[in-house]
Order: C-alpha cells, then sequence, then structure tokens
C-alpha cells in the first residue's frame, strides 16, 4: 500500500513527508551561502499524478509538501573527478554542513561540480580548482 506520512520512506533514517523540509533547514542553515546550498523553497502542490493508485476527483486530490531548489548549472558531479580537484576548503564547507544538518548519505553523486578558470601570472585562462554544489540533503 501507501506510505503513510512518518512511516520510513525509500531511506529508512527520512520518514516520509520530511525530504523537503530537510532541503530547506539545509539552505536555511547554509549561513550566508557558506556551503553554497542552492536557494530552496518550501511548496505545496497538487496533481492527479502524484495519486495514481487512487481514486479522486480533480477537485479532491490532496496536496503533497516538497522542496524547489533553484537549476545549478553544472560540468559534472564529483564522481567523475578525482579528489584532488577540490581545495580542502571546499570539501570541508560541505563537511561542516552535513554535520550541522545531520546528513549520513553525502556522496560524490550528491555534490555538483563547476569548472573554474583561473587566470595565472602570465594573464592566461587556465582551468582552476572546481566549485563544489552540495545537492540532496
Amino acid at each position: 500500500g501507501n506510505l503513510m506520512l512518518g512511516q520510513p520512506g525509500m531511506k529508512q533514517s527520512i520518514p516520509v513527508g520530511e525530504t523537503g523540509i530537510r532541503e530547506l533547514a539545509a539552505y536555511l542553515l547554509d549561513y550566508n551561502g557558506f556551503s553554497g546550498v542552492p536557494p530552496t523553497a518550501l511548496v505545496s502542490i497538487s496533481h492527479v499524478q502524484f495519486h495514481v493508485s487512487d481514486a479522486f476527483s480533480f477537485s479532491s486530490v490532496p496536496y503533497k509538501v516538497a522542496s524547489l531548489q533553484r537549476f545549478v548549472g553544472h560540468d559534472f558531479d564529483a564522481g567523475e573527478l578525482g579528489p584532488g580537484s577540490f581545495t580542502v576548503t571546499s570539501v570541508h564547507r560541505i563537511g561542516i554542513l552535513d554535520v550541522r544538518v545531520m546528513n549520513l548519505d553525502r556522496h560524490a553523486g550528491n555534490m555538483l561540480v563547476k569548472k573554474r578558470c583561473d587566470q595565472d601570472m602570465k594573464g592566461y585562462n587556465r582551468l582552476g580548482t572546481a566549485e563544489l554544489v552540495p545537492i540532496d540533503h
């Protein structure tokens, strides 16, 4: 059957209905964008397709609460690069965020990577260190 609010979800440690709240909390706790969490809002939405196994009329479809996060253009996820591509500072910033929000599921697939071009001393553009953007808290 359908899972009810508060029951264990796909991840046993996160109850059904709390993922959107966790995403918003991560954004709010990321003081002044310290770790780079994209802007996030909590939304209430409804659509009959969210309840395909239930019989509802269009006027009585229940609402769901979810998070809406700004899209981040990126070049890869962290799993596609070696650890030498990131500064210790950028990794520590995400680690600090994960401790604050008790995220136990950080992995290379939920850190987006944006390439940055730096100029060297002679004024040539070169690939610099990568910027990490944490998602999926």
